[in-house]
């Protein structure tokens, strides 16, 4: 791969030598290290049952979970009977204040809702019904106010934008839209007086499915419960019904019915441990999100039953003495999506000490066939590198080649894909690196009934469920046992792995290069050689956590890494007449800068909670002006890369080298509107 000659340039004759040995490491020396135990495997693969997982997820859907309600609190109290009556002796009810108002770090807290019906009526210029409650839960929208209403449906379009309602009078009427509710409502009713809002499917959502039904939220803040008016959800087949008429110039009247109630209430998490038998030596922790619709199969009753079922064959593996107890703890959490999980970890996170890496279950039941889907395994972002990432895939593919299946299942193929980090489930908070425990998430996200009424019972798959547990307690169980054996097997194929991706940098960067390319495309080429070598020796350096006592391995990997980053960017600039230097940019004016942040986890930003774009006022329209598409996950990583050290320019090349060229006037940008709402403060230059 390398000519004596580029290697000789920076190489003295020691680190030649260790580099020859290291490069001898083959890239599938995982084959050959023992990673997976085949016994173990065995063990688990027999162990969990996706049959009984799959009667979980029948119970758990009986509720209509939505966050802060009475449904969430029974789909609770089933998981914490059934683990004590698998004999799981730690469990623990953990209970936040959620009221619309009640902040837990960037996260509002959602409004508590009490809901017995809803049902939506045509009146003119026939008799209709549209949507009803108790028959589709999805057709009302969630934190709707109880109430009666009549009045004249008038198309609005999207519903979302000032421009939708130019010379259109809505106080008293009620609006048909296809924006989301949240937002619609928040424009029609709070703004113009309207009564209320009714949503349509847009005319590119899931064409063919005629008779779904999504679900929406309105999501007021306490200051407007007063003001709440109502929402429901049509099919596709209604809504066309009621589009033709309006278009034939027929006038629409219709009468909402809602008996509901708006309120405080709690966020309701249920944790529990498996304890290890080796105090304060970290732990292992699945996660997965209870709240939802009704059903909401998939989403998520499905993770929520995975990780309970692993749970209940774990504690039974244990106690049986089929397997030894682990020297680490295995943690499990069941929490409202997002903004449970930012309660818990502002005012319980010490319950998380010492965790080292875990695992987000978040629609991992689909029967594939049905939903035309592969599992997504969501690896890390770079400022939350791990070892996990390359132990995670080495299990999936174990899962892969031996496709476990269940008696009661399907015998679907196993198809998967490794994605590079994405935003949206908890896994979002845990990979803060101020929180730390970096975790994979594993789902079927591109599931076409996905937030419908159709994400139901019969599109679950006790196969699909047995493998994905498989995934998730056989990680559980190597992380928790793991030690200095294991962890020096850990390091070869991190190592092997981490060659193959630096390598892969330098070809792709060599290829791409033009002699005439500008310095910017040059330097951000280079810049993604080097995150990348840091990214994999901090890798590298996690490993230290399995470990009992001291070791050199990891730091004579590391060096190994260096070495291969600098020859890499020395090969690529060799194309084009460069020579490899150091980044001698002058660092002056808004980007020397440094700050640091005042808070834990993402920045909550969206149609369920409104207070940073409101706090913002006119200085939010910039976030729909700018021309860049993952700008939430630039905001995101930039969020994660404020140490406190870090300048805006140091900042910038990170997460430009990660997620592909910007400018750093966005960065400058993002961390200024975090300032000007005190989420930040600004570190002094010595």
């Amino acid at each position: 791969m390398f000519s004596t000659f580029a290697i000789r340039g920076f190489m003295n004759s020691y680190y030649v030598t260790l580099w020859l040995l290291l490069a001898s490491i083959p890239a599938n020396a995982i084959q050959s290290s023992g990673i997976i135990d085949d016994a173990l495997f065995e063990i688990v693969s027999e162990s969990v049952s996706g049959a009984r997982a799959k009667e979980d997820v029948k119970q758990i859907i009986q509720n209509h979970r939505v966050q802060a309600t009475k449904g969430y609190s029974n789909a609770a109290k089933y998981i914490k009977e059934e683990l004590k009556a698998a004999g799981v002796t730690n469990v623990k009810t953990h209970k936040y204040k959620s009221n619309g108002k009640k902040r837990y770090n960037a996260y509002t807290s959602p409004m508590s809702w009490t809901v017995k019906s809803g049902i939506l009526n045509m009146i003119e210029p026939y008799e209709m019904n549209l949507a009803d409650y108790t028959a589709v839960p999805t057709s009302l929208t969630t934190l709707s106010n109880g109430g009666s209403w009549e009045g004249e449906l008038i198309d609005v379009g999207s519903g979302l934008k000032d421009e939708d309602y130019e010379d259109i009078n809505v106080e008293g009427k009620i609006v048909f839209a296809y924006g989301y509710a949240g937002t619609v409502h928040r424009q029609a009713v709070i703004k113009r007086k309207a009564l209320g809002v009714v949503i349509r499917p847009s005319d590119s959502d899931r064409v063919a499915m005629r008779d779904a039904v999504r679900y929406n939220g309105l999501w007021p803040k306490w200051d407007e419960r007063k003001k709440v008016g109502f929402g429901f959800q049509l099919s596709r087949a209604n809504s066309e019904e009621l589009m033709n008429l309006l278009d034939s110039g027929e006038k629409i009247i219709v009468n909402a019915e809602v008996d509901a109630k708006l309120h405080s209430g709690e966020l309701v998490i249920i944790s529990a441990v498996i304890k290890g038998r080796q105090k304060d030596s970290g732990q292992f922790v699945l996660i997965a999100h209870l709240d939802h619709y009704k059903p909401g199969a998939n989403d998520n009753a499905s993770g929520s039953a995975a990780i309970l079922e692993i749970a209940r064959t774990l504690n039974k593996l244990i106690s049986s003495g089929t397997i030894e107890r682990p020297r680490r703890s295995i943690r499990f959490l069941w929490v409202p999506e997002h903004f449970g999980t930012m309660a818990y970890l502002t005012k319980d996170r010490d319950e998380l000490e010492g965790a080292i890496c875990g695992i987000n279950l978040d629609m991992v039941g689909e029967n594939t066939k049905l939903t035309d889907t592969r599992l997504d395994v969501i690896l890390t972002p770079a400022s939350a590198a791990t070892f996990f990432n390359d132990l995670i895939v080495e299990v999936v593919k174990e899962v892969k080649r031996k496709e476990p299946s269940s008696s009661k299942g399907s015998d679907n193929l196993f198809e998967y894909d490794l994605k590079k980090f994405r935003l949206g489930s908890d896994h979002d908070m845990l990979n803060d690196p101020l929180i730390g425990i970096p975790t994979v998430a594993l789902g079927y996200w591109a599931d076409r009934y996905h937030h419908t009424n159709e994400d139901s019972y019969d599109k679950i798959d006790a196969t699909t469920l047995k493998r994905n547990m498989i995934i998730g307690a056989y990680s559980a169980l190597w992380i928790a046992n793991a030690g200095d054996e294991e962890a020096d097997k850990l390091t070869i194929l991190t190592f092997a792995k981490a060659r193959e991706r630096i390598i892969q940098l330098g070809l792709e960067g060599s290829l791409s290069l033009k002699i005439n390319d500008s310095q910017e495309k040059i330097k951000h080429l280079t810049d993604r050689i080097d995150l990348q070598t840091e990214v994999d020796n901090n890798a590298l350096i996690s490993i230290r956590k399995l470990r009992s006592g001291e070791s050199s391995m990891e730091d004579m990997y590391r060096v190994a890494l260096d070495e291969l980053g600098k020859s890499e960017k020395t090969l690529m600039l060799s194309r084009i007449g460069k020579a490899s230097s150091k980044d001698h940019r002058i660092v002056t004016g808004s980007t020397a800068r440094i700050p640091k942040r005042k808070f834990i986890g993402p920045v909550s930003d969206s149609y369920a909670d409104i207070w940073f774009s409101e706090h913002l006022g006119e200085d939010y329209k910039w976030y729909s002006e700018v021309k860049i598409s993952n700008l939430d996950l630039i905001r995101y990583e930039t969020v994660n890369f404020m140490n406190g050290k870090r300048n805006i320019s140091q900042i910038h090349k990170l997460v430009s080298a990660e997620l592909g060229r910007y400018d750093v006037k966005i960065t400058e940008i993002i961390i200024d509107n975090l300032s000007k709402l005190g989420l930040i403060e600004w570190v002094k230059l010595k």
